[in-house]
């Protein structure tokens, strides 16, 4: 970003930049000054319809599918639907200083596995779909991160059709992966509802929620919003207390201040 300033200084607030193909235009006064009337995201060239998508509700642009999917995401995340949600932290808790105890050396999967349980607790209901819900996750981030899909980077790369795209084919089968793992996840849920011992989670608020005619969305976008939300806790929330105890190692005589 010192870089950026400098050049803002030199161009002016507003400039643009080409890299492997792309432009790129540094607005730094209307997105940090403005940033409720412009910002929005942007379109992942390896994902080109992130923004318009129903299937990605953490990527979407400023659309009438994320205010539809930001508003059921809302009521099934509300207050009073998720108290009985709260004890799930509490035994991932307990789980977690084992694990480190027995194998310290291993910190980061037990941090991971200790996110994405407690994520797949909230939105399903039960520990046992975290270990997919880590795959998936690390499939989605390698899709849209700079450094994981070379379309990303290299854009005209996009334009390859998917016969000759080892990336799109990738991603292809990463999405038909996904969508079938978050349809078992649904229909887990939706029989143990059936039988009666559905454990409280955020797909169990969106049936109950859609049963009271709270909302009309259909089941194959409710899975996807879940989904998402899950993709979302599962690992990032992770790095904070990595970091923390990788530091620590580095430099324990901060741990006493």
């Amino acid at each position: 970003w010192l870089k950026f300033w400098e050049w803002s200084k030199l161009y002016g607030p507003i400039y643009q930049m080409e890299i492997f193909g792309s432009v790129h235009v540094i607005a730094n006064d209307l997105l940090s000054k403005r940033g409720t009337i412009y910002s929005d995201r942007p379109t992942i060239p390896n994902l080109p319809d992130n923004r318009t998508s129903r299937d990605y509700l953490a990527l979407l642009g400023r659309t009438k599918t994320w205010k539809r999917q930001r508003k059921v995401s809302h009521q099934v995340m509300s207050r009073p639907t998720v108290e009985s949600l709260y004890n799930y932290l509490s035994v991932e808790c307990k789980r977690l200083p084992y694990q480190m105890s027995k194998d310290p050396s291993n910190y980061i999967s037990h941090i991971e596995q200790y996110t994405s349980r407690t994520i797949s607790r909230l939105s399903w209901g039960a520990p046992h779909f975290a270990d997919e819900l880590r795959i998936g996750t690390i499939g989605l981030l390698v899709t849209i991160s700079p450094s994981g899909a070379v379309p990303n980077i290299v854009s005209w790369l996009l334009h390859l059709p998917t016969w000759l795209s080892p990336w799109q084919q990738v991603e292809n089968a990463r999405h038909a992966r996904e969508g079938k793992f978050f349809r078992h996840c649904y229909e887990s849920v939706k029989s143990a509802i059936a039988n009666g011992i559905a454990a409280p989670s955020y797909i169990k608020v969106f049936l109950e929620e859609k049963e009271k005619r709270k909302h009309e969305m259909r089941d194959e976008e409710g899975q996807y919003i879940v989904g998402m939300m899950a993709i979302a806790g599962a690992l990032t929330i992770g790095s904070p207390p990595q970091s923390y105890i990788l530091a620590m190692c580095h430099y324990p005589e901060w741990q006493e201040k």
